[in-house]
């Protein structure tokens, strides 16, 4: 609903701020856009080189910060080769262990904010095809069963080494 979206919004701005980014050149979230749709819009003018936003690397996720989750350190060490193959499956394991955290993660304003997860391999072939672009449905197409397999080979690291 409009009311929870605008809950949920205003926790995630609330929780950028307290922890130091810098957004107050923007209008977020916002449905004044060209198109009417919701993003954002500037509240004053931005020079050339002129940063629109800071976000502090405190509130990145990227593989440095999962390797030194000490909750999961064991399952990262115990398969280095299959972490080392795909930083998305490092950052992939450790969005899954902060949503298990619900709203103990400082994560979760954030989290709360992601999509359900989902892309191209999931429409339907007559969408596919809409998208006049083979090689792209192809990828799409063989990407489900790769994404299947390193969740398999996941859930059986998790099982010997339970965060």
């Amino acid at each position: 609903s409009g009311t929870h979206c605008a809950a949920r919004d205003a926790r995630f701005l609330d929780w950028l701020r307290r922890n130091g980014a810098r957004i107050d050149k923007l209008d977020w979230p916002s449905t004044q856009t060209v198109s009417g749709v919701r993003g954002a819009v500037a509240r004053q003018s931005i020079g050339t080189l002129e940063p629109m936003l800071e976000i502090p690397l405190s509130l990145m996720i990227y593989p440095r910060v999962c390797f030194e989750c000490a909750d999961l350190a064991p399952v990262y060490e115990a398969s280095p080769a299959f972490f080392a193959a795909d930083d998305d499956l490092v950052i992939a394991l450790f969005l899954m262990f902060e949503r298990l955290k619900g709203d103990e993660s400082f994560y979760a304003p954030y989290l709360d904010m992601l999509p359900n997860p989902g892309g191209v391999g999931d429409w339907e072939p007559a969408e596919q095809l809409a998208l006049q672009d083979r090689s792209l449905v192809g990828e799409a197409r063989r990407r489900d069963p790769q994404m299947r397999r390193s969740y398999e080979q996941l859930s059986r690291l998790l099982q010997d080494h339970d965060p």
